[in-house]
């Protein structure tokens, strides 16, 4: 079952070097030219579009779709060596069948 959502982002380098702001740069970069979802022109880090979430539970969809959003990002981060000491990408995420935006946090864990 395909639901509605809106999904969006934060790439974070963890720590103050230029290598990993560069990374995070770069990861950043790379999302923004996804084509699986509609990118919002106006506001940068933002996508939104259908989603396979199956499940039952609110519990259940989240990580179906947490799974979905895993599999565009992660290899954006593993193409860039943007291990979880590095970058982590910071989302929020709307569902059009779960009660309330949830919170999550990808990270290349090598």
């Amino acid at each position: 079952m395909l639901n509605n959502f809106l999904l969006t982002y934060s790439v974070k380098a963890q720590d103050f070097s230029e290598s990993n702001k560069e990374k995070a740069s770069k990861v950043r970069d790379e999302i923004a030219e996804l084509n699986c979802w509609d990118k919002l022109d106006e506001v940068e880090t933002t996508f939104r579009g259908e989603i396979n979430a199956s499940g039952s539970l609110d519990s259940e969809r989240k990580k179906s779709a947490i799974r979905a959003v895993e599999e565009q990002f992660q290899p954006v981060l593993k193409k860039h060596h943007a291990s979880s000491h590095k970058v982590k990408i910071f989302c929020a995420m709307m569902l059009d069948n779960v009660d309330i935006p949830f919170y999550f946090t990808i990270e290349n864990k090598l």
